[in-house]
């Protein structure tokens, strides 16, 4: 997440991303003290304020992003 990035997301995108949780991630609760509006500043927001469930879902859902991104796929174990 250096220099604000957050994988390849646009900041449309994030939006949409976190839509899928029911998560407004351009509210400003998630600035909380943050010197800037990044991605990257909104996710630290994020996880400062979120309970540990909704932050391992969105964890996961973004691990199976990078996995996609990567041509890999989401592994499930057993």
């Amino acid at each position: 997440m250096e220099g604000g990035h957050l994988l390849n997301f646009t900041h449309r995108t994030l939006g949409d991303f976190f839509e899928d949780f029911d998560i407004d991630i351009y509210n400003e609760a998630y600035v909380r003290g943050l010197s800037s509006g990044a991605k990257a500043n909104k996710m630290r927001g994020f996880w400062t304020i979120s309970d540990n469930e909704t932050v391992g879902r969105v964890l996961l859902g973004l691990i199976g992003i990078y996995d996609e991104d990567r041509g890999e796929g989401v592994k499930q174990t057993v």
